[in-house]
């Protein structure tokens, strides 16, 4: 049976996929390894746009559509001069 954590979609609860971290670096065109480096701690410290995650277990992370759009979002409003921050 799979995790998904229950979000509120226009007043009703749905289940809202996660993603792996394959999945997650393809929607965001970048490699896995770009996107482990986001992930970590020193990169979450110094970030303005931290990548939010979900720890499964040590070695199990996942990544929410929605997570991945806040993260986008923040980093297209911070950019400068076409570099994220």
């Amino acid at each position: 049976m799979g995790c998904f954590p229950l979000f509120l979609f226009g007043g009703t609860m749905e289940l809202e996929p996660l993603l792996t971290p394959q999945e997650a670096a393809a929607f965001l065109r970048i490699t896995v390894p770009a996107l482990r480096e986001l992930c970590r701690r020193r990169t979450q410290a110094s970030s303005k746009h931290p990548l939010t995650f979900l720890r499964l277990h040590k070695k199990a992370v996942r990544f929410r559509r929605s997570d991945i759009a806040v993260f986008l979002e923040g980093c297209a409003n911070g950019c400068d001069e076409g570099k994220v921050q």
